[in-house]
């Protein structure tokens, strides 16, 4: 049976950033003593979650991301603006942290980039609007 590797593209947040969300889960820890909280470092933006890909999966979306990370990104910068859970605050599998402007336009862009590109490739674009 083929191995397969759990795949997303995403960008690593500052340090900055993963200091604010560690206090943050600092301060919730105590409110849920149940949730498996994770590591600040391990967090970050996904921009196209992919699923389990197989290795000749992979190849196809190394070259295509190597195409689109050789083309000129300007620099943005992105602030975090408000949380939320998934599917709710009452039942929590998920707590997001928001992003806002500036830089968002940009984001969006490379973002869209990558979306075209991978369909391009057979991997299938997603459904639902990006909401960083």
């Amino acid at each position: 049976m083929m191995e397969k590797i759990r795949t997303f593209i995403a960008i690593p947040l500052p340090p900055e950033i993963l200091k604010g969300i560690g206090a943050l889960i600092n301060e919730m820890r105590p409110l849920a003593p149940d949730v498996k909280w994770v590591r600040p470092e391990s967090i970050h933006l996904t921009l196209k979650f992919l699923g389990n890909l197989t290795p000749e999966e992979l190849q196809k979306l190394f070259s295509g991301m190597d195409e689109v990370f050789r083309e000129q990104w300007g620099n943005f910068s992105l602030q975090a603006g408000g949380v939320g859970a998934f599917p709710n605050f009452r039942r929590p599998r998920v707590l997001w942290v928001g992003l806002r402007e500036p830089g968002m336009e940009e984001l969006r862009k490379l973002q869209g980039r990558i979306e075209e590109k991978l369909a391009v490739q057979g991997f299938p674009k997603e459904e639902r609007a990006f909401s960083p």
